[in-house]
């Protein structure tokens, strides 16, 4: 295993993410005549800080950095640009904080990383806003780029990638919502729409990182990787929602299906046989209540989905690795360090 001479730094991340800000903040109280009010002022600059994570000095705003972190993992195991890993980063960091402010606000969630959501705090067209002005200002890091040492053309391909990352991340969380009003959907329909929703910033990572290392010769598989390892990122949690014995924000607890989601486990009990689908079904078209919800388990537990899913977990991982070990180009240190990374998610199964 290469030796850890480049630990992840957060506070450089911050540095990124808090440079991103202040160039709003420019924009928004210097560069006019009509200056706002303090008040005012201050009111949309903590919403932008909450929305971002750095408003809380102990970190707890800011969630595991799983993304960053994959970006500066795999750019360290191929001796590539650290710095430009940081901005990297900090980009997908503001995207993927972007998403969850209005995904906050479509699945009409209370909580998030244990503090109250932003939708819940100043309403929910004015989180709209705050939400996409993170999302302008996602690009602010990778307008830097060229201060790292990133030539004109590389910059070009990096913001390409993760532009096209933000579109499959729309589409995704657009299935999900759509699935949400059909009674039942088939794995396939399951595959693509975590593929987008979850699994486009993982790849997005993963080639960016090759970019800023010079991988080329890898840089679709390093993607594929990416796009899978967000696809088991996504169904472990999809698991650890119901069946975690560690669950931290109380609020989360079995909130797939007060939400009625077609996750993961849903749609295996749904694929099982006729009768099956036919009881589940029939509870998601009920108010949900405590009560359903333990009828959902029931069902769960009696056709064995928290085995089920376990087995798409560990196919999903297989897949995963496959993608790195078969890849010619990479050398075995290389693809030992990312997979380590890696196996840190299937941890969070308890």
């Amino acid at each position: 295993m290469i030796q850890d001479v480049f630990p992840f730094e957060i506070e450089r991340l911050i540095l990124e993410i808090q440079e991103s800000i202040d160039s709003a903040h420019s924009i928004i109280k210097d560069d006019t005549n009509n200056p706002l009010s303090n008040t005012e002022y201050a009111t949309l600059t903590d919403s932008l800080l909450k929305s971002s994570g750095l408003f809380w000095d102990d970190g707890s705003g800011l969630g595991k950095l799983i993304r960053p972190k994959l970006v500066h993992r795999a750019t360290k195991s191929f001796n590539g640009n650290i710095d430009a890993s940081y901005k990297i980063g900090a980009s997908i960091q503001m995207i993927h904080n972007f998403s969850l402010v209005h995904d906050d606000i479509q699945d009409k969630s209370i909580s998030r990383r244990g503090k109250t959501t932003l939708w819940k705090e100043i309403g929910t067209a004015q989180a709209l806003n705050i939400g996409d002005e993170l999302f302008a200002l996602s690009y602010q890091p990778l307008l830097r780029l060229m201060q790292s040492g990133i030539d004109y053309m590389n910059m070009f391909d990096l913001i390409n990638v993760l532009q096209s990352s933000i579109i499959k991340l729309t589409h995704g969380q657009y299935l999900d919502i759509k699935y949400e009003n059909e009674e039942s959907i088939n794995i396939d329909a399951y595959m693509r729409m975590i593929e987008d929703k979850t699994g486009a910033l993982f790849s997005a990572a993963m080639e960016c990182a090759g970019i800023i290392s010079n991988k080329n010769d890898s840089l679709n598989s390093l993607a594929q990787y990416g796009t899978n390892l967000g696809m088991l990122f996504q169904s472990v949690d999809d698991y650890i929602n119901i069946w975690s014995k560690e669950k931290i924000d109380k609020d989360k607890i079995s909130e797939d299906l007060y939400n009625k989601k077609k996750s993961l486990p849903f749609i295996l009990t749904a694929n099982i046989n006729e009768q099956t689908r036919n009881d589940i079904i029939a509870l998601y078209k009920k108010e949900i209540t405590d009560d359903v919800v333990n009828e959902i388990l029931s069902i769960f537990q009696e056709n064995k989905i928290q085995e089920a899913c376990q087995a798409f977990i560990l196919d999903m991982n297989t897949k995963a690795n496959n993608v790195l070990v078969y890849d010619e180009y990479l050398e075995e240190d290389e693809v030992s360090e990312i997979l380590n990374f890696k196996d840190t998610i299937l941890e969070r199964i308890k």
